[in-house]
């Protein structure tokens, strides 16, 4: 596999200038995005295939085709969600394997494992070389070499569906099932006359390891939320309107510094980079987020026009813009519960504040609680998610924070001193960190 890694590698130097030329034709910053898809197909095909690079740079360009995309420059404000897809058929055929000789004969027939022939039959495989894998005629991919499974040895999982939720072809199927990460990401958006909300899931899929926890380039650790960006991406005109953009897939993202231009007087200051602070209040005087102050002073037609924008909240907002914006009710009006008690919230829904931070802890867990108190001097402890990165906070300091709110099935007794269970009025609190960064040191 290192061998062949290398031969593409030398492949692509070689033959820049047509990697070149895709880039220019696409419009695509990041060259690296190209040569990945490059040389993911020319591992895929046959060894003996005729001029293996023409035909993998052909299968990438129709993909940079289908995947194109616009600029735009974005501000990132959290990630919530990373899940992998495929983790639980991947699980289901590793224990039904653990089930015995039966089990293993049906996982066999259903093509659920890599198998290969021999004289005796199809057999499981545990591993597949370089180039193992080759097309037949009729594009069935099948496993020319490959060692069987024997003892404790694990199968490969294999793509056994056809076809994917949607009903498209499934361009994985009969290949060996590995993880399929998605992360969904929240900001705002430049559209070429305003800014505007959007959202979108990428999938390490369609967008290699930008979704998969532990890699380098893993997007929260890539692009810390906080920070603006320049990406390019697709949008996804079904799902869009006029007060949030969609996108389908985000095909390239660097970093980008956006200028606060300042009058230029007598006294002549130089532009400055603007801050995620000072963009978020710019945002508020043009209406693009509210103060959630503002919305609990207004009128019921106002505040149902409000509804689906992004707030700026306190602490102390968080019970108010909990039940009156992100609780997901039923047609009668009533907030819906999950089974252990919370409330279930609206997909998307999500809101953001800037607040002082005055200590950072590690817990037994190796993540991270960040000790807040807003501008009325409200407290709250929160605790930042595993894929977060770490210790990019040094408290004391003022944050920009973005976050989902939730209703414990507990409240706080001040009296007994203790949670106590009330699943109707339970305590409302920040139950996930979306982003997080540091706006300015209070040191």
């Amino acid at each position: 596999m290192a061998q062949q890694s290398n031969d593409v590698d030398k492949i692509i130097s070689e033959r820049i200038e047509e990697i070149k030329q895709l880039q220019e034709e696409f419009d695509i910053e990041d060259i690296e995005v190209i040569k990945d898809l490059v040389k993911q197909y020319y591992e895929m095909l046959p060894p003996k295939s005729r001029d293996k690079f023409k035909r993998a740079l052909s299968f990438a360009a129709s993909d940079l085709g289908q995947f194109g995309g616009e600029k735009f420059i974005v501000a990132i404000f959290g990630y919530d969600s990373p899940r992998d897809w495929n983790a639980q058929d991947i699980k289901s055929i590793l224990d039904s394997w653990e089930k015995g000789l039966v089990a293993q004969q049906k996982l066999i027939e259903q093509g659920k494992v890599m198998t290969k022939k021999t004289p005796e039959g199809k057999v499981a495989v545990s591993s597949i070389p370089p180039n193992g894998i080759q097309e037949t005629d009729n594009g069935e991919p099948v496993v020319v070499v490959g060692t069987p499974v024997e003892g404790d040895e694990k199968p490969i999982p294999r793509h056994y569906s056809k076809t994917i939720a949607n009903g498209a072809p499934n361009r994985r199927y009969g290949y060996p099932m590995t993880p399929n990460w998605s992360i969904n990401i929240y900001g705002i958006a430049h559209n070429g006359v305003n800014y505007i909300p959007f959202s979108l899931t990428a999938y390490s899929g369609y967008d290699g390891s930008w979704a998969t926890p532990g890699t380098d380039d893993f997007l929260p650790t890539k692009a810390p939320a906080g920070n603006f960006y320049s990406i390019t991406a697709e949008i996804d005109q079904d799902r869009s309107s006029e007060t949030e953009m969609r996108f389908k897939r985000i095909t390239s993202i660097n970093d980008h510094k956006v200028i606060n231009e300042k009058d230029t007087h007598e006294g002549y200051e130089e532009d400055e980079e603007l801050s995620i602070r000072e963009f978020i209040y710019n945002l508020i005087d043009e209406g693009i987020i509210y103060d959630f102050k503002a919305y609990k002073k207004a009128n019921k037609k106002v505040k149902e026009e409000m509804k689906n924008g992004l707030f700026l909240l306190d602490l102390g907002d968080l019970r108010e813009f909990h039940e009156d914006i992100s609780a997901l009710r039923d047609d009668e009006g009533n907030i819906v519960k999950t089974k252990s008690g919370w409330d279930k919230t609206n997909f998307g829904t999500y809101a953001v504040g800037i607040f002082v931070c005055n200590e950072v802890k590690t817990t037994k867990r190796g993540t991270e609680q960040l000790v807040l108190v807003d501008s009325g001097g409200k407290r709250q402890n929160v605790f930042l998610d595993y894929f977060a990165p770490k210790s990019i906070i040094d408290a004391p300091a003022e944050i920009f924070l973005s976050f989902k709110t939730g209703r414990k099935p507990t409240r706080w007794d001040s009296k007994a001193k203790k949670q106590v269970e009330d699943r109707i009025n339970g305590d409302v609190v920040i139950n996930s960190v979306l982003g997080v960064s540091e706006t300015f040191s209070l040191k």
